[in-house]
């Protein structure tokens, strides 16, 4: 006997009531479960994708605008970017992307853009002395915390027409902010 069919038979021994009363039950629970299967299955589906992580390692410096701690200093990090694409199907060759084409892509970003630069809020009253000083910086809307780089790699990233699902930057070993879409 299917779990289903005892379910319903309890269910009608117990209500032991008038025959509306019980066919309305049933009913109503008929349809509970199935809108309980049909999202079951719209959350298995959603979740049978493929992902690769593409890592790239790069250094920056940085510090962070009206903050009392330590990173209110210039300082540096060594960082990893982990750059995970998506794909419910995979390519002709079996892949979600091809691993040299995202290193191509978003390493020549990366090392163009914020490898090796000093990230400053556009606020930062030491843009000048840089400017001066004619060293490399971006300075940016907001404070350039590791939530910030994230999903600025992730919006270059999509921007580059890869099907990415998040962006985590490890800012220390220990320490590390994602950013999903």
């Amino acid at each position: 006997m299917s779990p289903n069919l005892i379910i319903l038979n309890f269910m009608k021994a117990k209500l032991n009531k008038s025959k509306k009363i019980y066919n309305f039950f049933v009913c109503d629970f008929l349809n509970s479960l199935s809108i309980f299967l049909l999202l079951t299955k719209i959350k298995q589906s959603k979740d049978e994708m493929y992902s690769v992580i593409k890592t790239i390692e790069f250094c920056y410096g940085h510090r962070l605008l009206n903050y009392e701690g330590k990173c209110r200093h210039l300082h540096g990090h060594n960082a990893k970017a982990e750059i995970e694409l998506s794909s419910e199907e995979l390519d002709e060759m079996g892949m979600v992307y091809d691993f040299s084409e995202i290193k191509k892509s978003v390493k020549t970003w990366i090392d163009d853009n914020i490898d090796h630069v000093m990230l400053l809020n556009k606020e930062d009253e030491i843009i000048p002395i840089l400017e001066e000083l004619e060293e490399r910086y971006l300075a940016v809307d907001g404070n350039p915390t590791a939530e910030f780089i994230a999903k600025m790699i992730f919006d270059q990233v999509g921007s580059l027409g890869f099907p990415v699902t998040s962006v985590r930057v490890w800012e220390t070993p220990n320490s590390n902010a994602v950013y999903r879409g």
